[in-house]
């Protein structure tokens, strides 16, 4: 019985694969690789030939030009290979077989493996710029100083699908070319790419280093402020901080630096409505430059809002301050022009005026003025209340727009309304040198300082005046109601020494003795005049 039973089912094994083998669903297995077919040199891939009929012992062979060497036998449907070496890559095809059958299964399609990191990476670069909007065309770059022959170019995208976007041959060290557009979402994603020789395809070098390409504009651009202000001396730490009224969790920030780089600073991850703040300093000349944030949510990494307003971060202290004087004074009636005159011994090719308000708007170029030194002028136009407050400037040089001079001395600009002081001003930097105003004071405290110091002035004057009237012999006598003593006229007389003359006014006379004559300046008068001649050493005068 047993043996009967054995016989049958051999029998219909037998009948099976030739069933199978008949319709040929296992004739040709598949070949995979886990985890990638591109290796790195010195790791490790695991080949996987897959089929669909009972067969359960595989092949594997390689193909070099039109010869097939048989690696593996006798084997399941896994191979590993590795730590892989140059001479690993190549292609690779699975067959499947079973003891029963003599004949082996179909070949596999054929599966490349790529050995990479052979050659030292080639650089990438995204022209005109790794953020494009939506339909524009950006085009990638890859080259190489090792004479590749050979570029292939690769993407990951948000789902992190690793595919081959396209190859190029080139001759010698040429750089080739790759333009992706027009953009998309799927076309956003992170590339990369590898140099090669083309009498060996399945060696590659060392991927460049990866470029992002963003597509930018799709949400309304967040804010940006500097705190404590966008003017930050060498050392120092200032705050970038990025908002938005969107719910956007992610915040990119980038700079654009004086030669024109644009380079991801930083992103941080947000909750909400929550703004993010970057830190930078401590300030160098390297951090200074034009800064932009982007808005973006964390489940699509590629797509970005659109940029802030740009923010100058500028870096100051690193030359000399220049001086900052208004000409006619920094006290001007309301509707008079009113222009700024920023100067300075050292070669600045640029000056920038700044109001306490933060306004980076106003550059000059230089020019050489009277006194040979280089000033540039800042026509304010017709004076108005808004002008009045504190100006400051600077200068800078054009091969390092970033980095200013020391600020200038702080000055006060007051506009007033239609009256001003025809007296010259203490506050004029023509007579008193550079201006020294704290910035806190108002145009109101200046005004009523001026006021003061023209009422004390004026009250000095009017006493001084009066003691100097008073200190006079003749005037002391007659506001005392004294008779006036009598001047030498000569100095032997010395009966002339003790007569005293007098002058009588008629009208005075014939007022009551009571009333007090006013004083009032002597000047010639046509009346009769009276002298009248007394003895002061006698009781009475003589006639």
């Amino acid at each position: 019985m047993c043996p009967t039973l054995l016989s049958l089912l051999s029998l219909g094994f037998c009948v099976s694969l030739r069933t199978w083998a008949a319709v040929g669903e296992y004739d040709k297995p598949s070949l995979s690789a886990w985890p990638s077919t591109m290796v790195s040199l010195g790791q490790t891939v695991t080949l996987q030939c897959h089929v669909r009929s009972p067969l359960k012992r595989f092949r594997l062979f390689k193909t070099d030009g039109a010869r097939m060497h048989e690696l593996h036998g006798n084997h399941f449907n896994n191979f590993t290979l590795g730590p892989v070496t140059r001479e690993h890559a190549g292609s690779y095809t699975c067959s499947g077989f079973a003891r029963s059958l003599p004949a082996l299964s179909r070949h596999s399609d054929p599966l490349q493996i790529v050995v990479t990191g052979v050659f030292t990476k080639p650089s990438i670069s995204a022209h005109p710029s790794p953020l494009m909007l939506a339909g524009e065309n950006v085009t990638l770059r890859c080259q190489s100083l090792l004479g590749f022959d050979k570029f292939i170019l690769h993407q990951e995208n948000s789902s992190w699908n690793f595919q081959r976007c396209g190859q190029m041959l080139t001759g010698g060290q040429a750089p080739a070319d790759f333009s992706i557009g027009p953009m998309t979402l799927a076309s956003a994603g992170t590339y990369r790419c590898y140099g090669s020789f083309s009498h060996s395809p399945y060696v590659w070098s060392a991927p460049s280093d990866p470029v992002d390409i963003i597509i930018s504009g799709v949400f309304p651009k967040p804010s940006i402020s500097a705190h404590p202000g966008p003017l930050v001396r060498e050392g120092q730490n200032m705050t970038l901080r990025c908002h938005s009224s969107m719910l956007l969790d992610k915040f990119i920030l980038h700079k654009t630096s004086s030669t024109g780089q644009f380079q991801r600073c930083g992103e941080t991850l947000t909750g909400g409505h929550a703004p993010a703040d970057f830190i930078i300093g401590p300030m160098t000349l390297a951090s200074a430059g034009t800064y932009r944030c982007y808005g973006s949510l964390s489940h699509s990494p590629y797509v970005w809002s659109a940029p802030s307003d740009p923010m100058d971060i500028i870096i100051t202290g690193r030359s000399r301050k220049p001086s900052l004087s208004a000409q006619g004074g920094p006290v001007v009636r309301s509707g008079e022009n009113m222009t700024l005159v920023c100067s300075s011994e050292s070669a600045f090719d640029q000056f920038h005026l700044l109001s306490e308000r933060g306004n980076l708007g106003r550059s000059q170029a230089g020019v050489w003025g009277p006194r040979g030194a280089l000033q540039a002028e800042f026509p304010l136009g017709p004076g108005t209340p808004a002008h009045s407050g504190v100006y400051r400037c600077y200068g800078s040089f054009s091969h390092s727009p970033y980095s200013w001079s020391d600020s200038s001395d702080p000055l006060f600009l007051s506009v007033t309304g239609s009256t001003t002081s025809t007296c010259p001003s203490t506050m004029d930097p023509h007579t008193t040198g550079e201006t020294r105003l704290p910035q806190e004071h108002s145009s109101t405290w200046y005004i009523v300082l001026g006021l003061s110091t023209a009422f004390t002035s004026t009250s000095i004057f009017l006493a001084a005046l009066v003691c100097h009237w008073c200190s006079t012999p003749n005037h002391a006598a007659i506001m005392e109601g004294e008779p006036m003593k009598d001047r030498t006229v000569n100095g032997e007389d010395s009966a002339a020494e003790d007569m005293v003359y007098a002058h009588l006014d008629l009208r005075t006379l014939s007022k009551s003795r009571s009333t007090p004559a006013p004083l009032r300046p002597m000047h010639l008068s046509a009346e009769p005049i009276i002298y009248e001649e007394f003895n002061i050493n006698q009781d009475h005068a003589e006639p």
